[in-house]
């Protein structure tokens, strides 16, 4: 039997929502094909911030020592994933929420919540995101990677990110995966495979990101 490949990826285009504050997707044409002239070919330009739609956040987005996205290991990165959804558990999911999820000896989470589907809307604030009490129960778990379908895993406006610090830049990190597409994905196990641009010292990284299940 042939293994079904989801992509879990945020396409990147001009009308897409980002993270208020962050600078617009942007695709300018440099060069473009003219069907009779065989010299001619299309190109283009890019702009967006390292933290456009499905990206990966290392501890150097908190941490100017931290680890930069392109000497992140792989190893967290691509492995047995748990998808788990939450919808209808509502924007704040806090560590009675996570405690309930069948999620034992799981090393990565990927989050399923009420804010699918928010890059094809106007900016809301309030999205789903963890509390400070979630972040740590998953980190004393054992959890290396958190994803989760919204913009961020923080609440917007929050004072001195504590989420992101408690996840980031404690040792080992906990790496998090923000901007998932998960609107085809049934709860379960997978195989994950998420690659971030390498961008030498980056604070963060867009992604192409697959879940595989045989």
């Amino acid at each position: 039997m042939a293994r079904q490949i989801i992509d879990i990826t945020l396409a990147l285009r001009p009308a897409m929502t980002v993270y208020e504050g962050d600078p617009p997707f942007r695709c300018r044409p440099l060069t473009q094909k003219i069907e009779a002239n065989l010299d001619t070919y299309n190109t283009s330009a890019l702009s967006f911030g390292t933290h456009t739609g499905t990206h990966i956040d290392p501890p150097r987005h908190f941490d100017n020592q931290g680890q930069s996205v392109d000497r992140l290991d792989l190893s967290t990165l691509c492995g047995p994933a748990r998808v788990f959804d939450l919808r209808g558990r509502g924007c704040r999911i806090d560590e009675a929420v996570v405690r309930g999820c069948d999620g034992l000896g799981v090393e990565r989470w990927l989050l399923r919540t009420d804010s699918e589907g928010w890059a094809d809307r106007p900016f809301d604030r309030r999205y789903a995101h963890l509390t400070l009490d979630a972040a740590c129960w998953l980190r004393s778990q054992g959890v290396r990677l958190i994803g989760i379908d919204s913009p961020s895993v923080e609440a917007f406006d929050s004072p001195t990110m504590p989420v992101h610090r408690m996840l980031l830049t404690r040792h080992p990190a906990v790496l998090v995966l923000e901007g998932l597409d998960l609107t085809l994905v049934q709860p379960g196990d997978y195989e994950l495979f998420c690659l971030p641009l390498k961008l030498e010292d980056g604070d963060g990284g867009p992604a192409r990101a697959i879940l595989v299940r045989n």
